[in-house]
């Protein structure tokens, strides 16, 4: 934490600011900060979730993240990220602009025109606006270890964020 002292400093009305500090966190994300923590990407038959596509993010870092101009590309589909920030340890869904009604008693949710999902076999990645590379992720209804599962309704989430690359 970094903190930042004004001391007698006047606006061109003549009013005088004595004195304030304000405090403040600088920090650039890095990879494995920002995790794609859950894929919903065959949500038919509807299992109890929405049915509806969605990716999960989840924020690992213990300070907010700004996602302001990150870039999310799914296969050779791309998207920027408007300013948003995703609260620490906090979590933001994204999802087709037609989904979010269905998903946004679950969270908070970014709309992406284009958000589209296939059902397996698919590369995501996260990077940062610098393109530094956050997380990646290639996933595969196999990974369902269960034909049941395999056959849709059922989302991929990550055991946990602290062995993310497991």
């Amino acid at each position: 934490s970094q903190t930042l002292l004004i001391n007698s400093i006047k606006d061109l009305a003549g009013n005088t600011l004595a004195s304030a500090s304000f405090s403040f966190f600088f920090s650039r994300a890095e990879y494995g900060d920002v995790l794609i923590h859950e894929i919903m990407a065959d949500p038919s038959p509807v299992q109890g979730l929405p049915d509806a596509e969605y990716l999960e993010l989840y924020n690992r870092a213990n300070y907010p993240v700004q996602l302001n101009n990150w870039r999310l590309q799914i296969g050779s589909s791309s998207f920027r990220f408007p300013e948003i920030t995703i609260p620490e340890k906090g979590f933001l869904i994204l999802a087709h602009t037609n989904n979010l009604n269905l998903l946004n008693n679950y969270g908070e949710v970014l709309t992406i025109p284009s958000f589209v999902l296939a059902n397996s076999g698919t590369n995501i990645l996260l990077k940062n606006n610098v393109e530094q590379l956050i997380h990646y992720i290639k996933y595969d209804d196999k990974w369902y270890t269960d034909d049941f599962k395999a056959e849709g309704g059922w989302s991929l989430e990550m055991i946990s964020a602290d062995h993310f690359c497991e």
